[in-house]
């Protein structure tokens, strides 16, 4: 999102400040648009809930609890702001890796679904995997019927629940699914409405959901559920039910086809009878994110000959069911375009990534680290003094002070400023902050405790900061491909150098952590490290 021009006028009027896009006011703005974002994109009960005084995310495809994550760059300290719970710190990415590369750390890997006949081009192009197709143990006898199509989402809601109340009556166990934790709510209020008895298993109540679904078959049964209904188990059939018809799923949402195909695939396990009928609305949030303007305009004329009466409720044209299609066909294109950009992304990553761990197994396997020490302190000065050409005793000593030793150093009257004669002086002067250091401890051993500590801690700061730019990366390199640029390229080049920057920068905060720690020892003689 983006403020327009009134926006910038009340934004800079409001916080009194006189341009919004200044270097002074650019956390205003983002603050402003991490705020807007917030209130008007991040609904609650669809995309997060608010648990004991806290936000967790839901999982948009199976409207699952993802406790432990976030979401980066304030969002979520935004939206716990928007309710009112306590604000918790913005993390950072520590590691990060893509399915894809995890698998391929495998010699050996394998995998089963009922569902992943329909992509197998991508798992030969992304795994190199084949997919075999396995005949089912019993014929499938579930009845797939097309979806029914609808102009509103209160009109389809009313189709579905009436569809539903009549299998009810006739005994046969519901499965009624809705696209999220908010809409399950809804159609839960509308069946107790209706006198309807009923379960719902959404994230409000995940720790039922083995009772549930055990419940789920049972003659007369209706469940209401979100996309995890019953993933990876059986849904038991009671008495009677095989002869009544079996399990009916009925979905209230337009779905992906897997998704569509997974909760369909509820009913008519094991050679049992069963049905799936999936009502649609021309409002449903996964038509409305992906519409293109001819088809606002189609659903705008729609609702025209809807106020006039002109038109059935049910909606049987060719012409709606084809854009459906194209529509369904054209997201899961863009996914698995956005699929592949992101693997292409993460090769840089996977390279540096083990470029990261192999420096980091060095440092850890190290029993001398003397050596490595030295050439990091040399690098680190190289890099200090590199900041710029001509040195004044002034700047020289607010060096040190900063970077080297915190005590007053008399700097020599003779020094010459030279780049040689001040990385030699430098050098010196880290020998003896180390020996006085060395004093402290007991013996080399916690000497090199303390050497490796100073230098991991370093180069892991360092690597966090590198993953999180990373991950801004991706982000920053997309307008590239306005201009004809291919942003893969960008990523490539921009990502090479940020990583020698890194591997500067670790050399740098190693002479911090070197020469102005603090160490002592504990009354078990231990190392204690204390960094700045």
């Amino acid at each position: 999102m983006w403020l327009t021009y009134n926006g910038v006028q009340r934004a800079e009027q409001y916080f009194r400040i006189r341009n919004l896009y200044n270097d002074e006011s650019r956390e205003v703005y983002r603050h402003i648009a991490l705020a807007m974002r917030a209130h008007y994109f991040m609904k609650n009960g669809h995309d997060y809930l608010v648990e004991k005084g806290k936000v967790v995310l839901l999982d948009e495809t199976d409207g699952r609890l993802k406790n432990g994550v976030k979401v980066n760059t304030g969002l979520h300290q935004a939206v716990e702001q928007k309710e009112h719970v306590k604000v918790t710190d913005n993390q950072k990415t520590a590691a990060s890796i893509t399915f894809p590369s995890l698998f391929g750390l495998f010699d050996k890997i394998s995998g089963m679904s009922g569902t992943v006949k329909g992509d197998e081009d991508e798992f030969i192009n992304v795994y190199n995997m084949k997919v075999v197709q396995i005949p089912t143990h019993k014929p499938v006898i579930r009845k797939d019927y097309p979806p029914k199509i609808y102009l509103t989402t209160s009109e389809k809601l009313m189709h579905a629940l009436n569809d539903a109340i009549t299998l009810h009556k006739a005994g046969r166990p519901i499965l009624l699914v809705a696209g999220s934790v908010e809409n399950s709510e809804i159609i839960s209020e509308l069946l107790l409405d209706r006198g309807i008895p009923h379960n719902v298993l959404n994230a409000f109540n995940i720790a039922r959901e083995a009772a549930i679904v055990k419940d789920a078959g049972q003659p007369g049964a209706v469940t209401v559920a979100t996309n995890m209904a019953g993933r990876g188990t059986d849904i038991k059939l009671g008495p009677g039910v095989k002869e009544k018809g079996g399990l009916a799923v009925i979905g209230t949402e337009m779905l992906p086809e897997r998704v569509k195909l997974q909760l369909a695939g509820r009913a008519g396990r094991q050679g049992d009878p069963g049905s799936s009928q999936f009502y649609i609305s021309l409002e449903d949030s996964y038509i409305a994110k992906a519409s293109t303007k001819r088809f606002k305009k189609m659903y705008r004329k729609l609702v025209e000959k809807r106020r006039k009466g002109a038109m059935p409720k049910e909606l049987t044209s060719p012409r709606i069911r084809l854009s459906l299609e194209m529509l369904k066909s054209r997201v899961a294109d863009g996914e698995v375009r956005s699929r592949k950009k992101t693997n292409k992304y993460e090769v840089a990553l996977r390279i540096q990534r083990t470029q990261f761990y192999k420096e980091r197994a060095k440092l850890m396997n190290n029993a001398r680290l003397e050596r490595t020490v030295g050439n990091w302190l040399s690098e680190g000065i190289d890099d200090f003094l590199n900041t710029q050409t001509d040195w004044s005793p002034s700047q020289l000593q607010h060096l040190i002070n900063e970077h080297f030793t915190y005590k007053e150093v008399k700097i020599p009257d003779n020094l010459m400023y030279n780049r040689k004669a001040l990385k030699k002086y430098l050098e010196n002067l880290c020998t003896d902050i180390l020996k006085d250091k060395y004093k402290t401890l007991i013996n080399t051993e916690q000497l090199n405790q303390f050497y490796r500590s100073a230098l991991l801690t370093a180069l892991d700061s360092c690597w966090t900061d590198q993953v999180n730019y990373l991950n801004d990366l991706r982000i920053i390199v997309e307008p590239w491909s306005l201009s004809g640029r291919d942003p893969g390229y960008i990523y490539q080049v921009k990502a090479f150098e940020s990583y020698k920057n890194m591997l500067r920068e670790a050399r740098k905060k190693a002479v911090d952590n070197l020469l102005l720690s603090r160490i002592k020892l504990n009354k078990k003689n231990q190392l204690v490290v204390s960094f700045n």
